[in-house]
């Protein structure tokens, strides 16, 4: 199977899927290739692709099984963090040191507990 799902992502990076977007998602624990792949089939090939979603899109995109409204929210926010990057304000909002990526793993690890 992961044979399989690695051969379907060297196709898609054949039709567009960016390399920023697959080291974005590799940094999301519980976010595994199948659900990469959810992206693919949606033509979501950029890590801006990924930024321009709203959380409920992405909800559907991936199920209701894999990610809840609030992991999908960290997500896109954490994608969206690099259009920010001369603002600490944006990289750090709740000022505590944490980063959004952070945030989207949390999100995601705990839906992966429900």
């Amino acid at each position: 199977l992961d044979k399989e799902q690695q051969k379907v992502i060297e196709e898609a990076k054949n039709l567009g899927l960016m390399q920023d977007l697959i080291e974005f998602v590799e940094r999301i624990d519980g976010f595994t290739q199948a659900l990469l792949l959810k992206l693919v089939d949606h033509k979501i090939f950029t890590l801006d692709d990924l930024a321009d979603l709203a959380s409920d899109e992405l909800v559907e995109i991936l199920g209701e099984d894999d990610i809840d409204e609030e992991a999908a929210s960290a997500i896109i926010m954490a994608a969206r963090a690099h259009w920010f990057e001369d603002q600490d304000t944006i990289q750090d909002p709740t000022g505590d040191g944490s980063s959004e990526n952070e945030a989207a793993q949390e999100a995601v690890a705990a839906q992966g507990e429900k």
